[in-house]
């Protein structure tokens, strides 16, 4: 849900990277951070919300687009 989004979210911002799994656990009713993974595994269209794919590859477009400028 939200929660869970902005906490990856957070994670992601705080470690300055654009594009970044997060794996949580919920323990004592609470979302907190496992690990984070700097090549995370893109899998079934399923697992992902509308447009999550349409945003990965703006993300890879626009590093892309840095990396040569």
């Amino acid at each position: 849900g939200d929660e869970a989004r902005d906490l990856a979210e957070r994670a992601a911002s705080t470690l300055d990277i654009d594009y970044l799994g997060v794996d949580l656990l919920e323990a004592d009713g609470r979302l907190v951070v496992n690990e984070t993974n700097a090549r995370p595994t893109v899998d079934a269209a399923e697992k992902y919300e509308p447009g999550f794919y349409d945003r990965l590859a703006a993300v890879i477009r626009r590093t892309a687009d840095e990396r040569e400028n």
